[in-house]
């Protein structure tokens, strides 16, 4: 796979990007400030759905990368809205309902395809809905994203808080969430493919080096592009569960160390 860059530059039409990230947070900004420049770039709008702090941090980023925050507002080329308060406008009971997120984020996202070249949305309810533990309601909220995507030929960028060598990951769920999306985003600053392999020498020994090289040959996902490393760690909690809990808590040590 691409690396971060190239992904978040090309964001060609339809294609729904998903980043996870734990505390990582200045580098997820970065990420989404450089998607919103790349499309600025080819004349396009945005809009980010994120949370008050993280919509302030973005702002910021862009304005040290030259673009005119407070102009691009002004002009409804850049449009940013709270995440927290959107999910609460657009759910009944906890669940998403599309009528309410057609008429809220459907039609700014129309507005800005008729005015301008392309339209790049960042967005963060599915985050603020996963924070909840509201599996099922995240799940609901990509399918109206991915019907609107279809329909309007937008880029989409979506951030969850996982950590993907948490005690906690929930595979299944996770799994779900990936379904949803085209590609997924490496995680970090780029070691977490040296903890897993060191991680994997040390609790498989001579066997790690073969079995690396068979997920890589046969490990081709239909549903999205992943990169190898964290595909290798959901390969692992899906095929080698008895040894999956051990090899993640060596490379979680690893990865913390750098």
């Amino acid at each position: 796979m691409a690396g971060w860059d190239e992904v978040l530059t090309r964001a060609e039409p339809h294609q729904h990007l998903v980043q996870f990230y734990n505390d990582d947070e200045s580098l997820l900004v970065t990420k989404v400030a450089h998607y919103f420049r790349e499309g600025w770039r080819t004349n396009g709008a945005a809009v980010a759905i994120g949370t008050a702090r993280r919509n302030e941090a973005i702002a910021d980023e862009l304005n040290s990368l030259g673009i005119d925050v407070a102009a691009a507002v002004n002009s409804r080329r850049l449009l940013f809205f709270d995440a927290e308060e959107t999910v609460r406008r657009l759910t009944v009971s906890g669940t998403p309902q599309w009528s309410s997120f057609d008429a809220i984020v459907g039609s700014v996202v129309r507005e800005l395809r008729g005015a301008h070249a392309g339209v790049r949305a960042y967005g963060e309810m599915v985050g603020v809905l996963w924070t909840r533990g509201d599996y099922a309601a995240a799940a609901r909220l990509e399918e109206f994203w991915n019907r609107l995507l279809a329909e309007t030929g937008i880029a989409l960028f979506c951030a969850y808080p996982i950590d993907m060598l948490g005690k906690d990951f929930d595979r299944e769920a996770v799994e779900t969430v990936i379904r949803s999306h085209t590609h997924v985003l490496p995680v970090g600053s780029g070691n977490l493919d040296q903890a897993v392999e060191h991680a994997m020498k040390d609790v498989l020994g001579e066997r790690a080096e073969g079995l690396r090289n068979l997920v890589e040959t046969y490990f081709r996902p239909s549903f999205a592009a992943i990169p190898k490393p964290e595909g290798m760690v959901l390969w692992l909690r899906h095929n080698l569960p008895q040894y999956a809990d051990q090899i993640i808590a060596r490379a979680r040590a690893y990865y913390r160390a750098v």
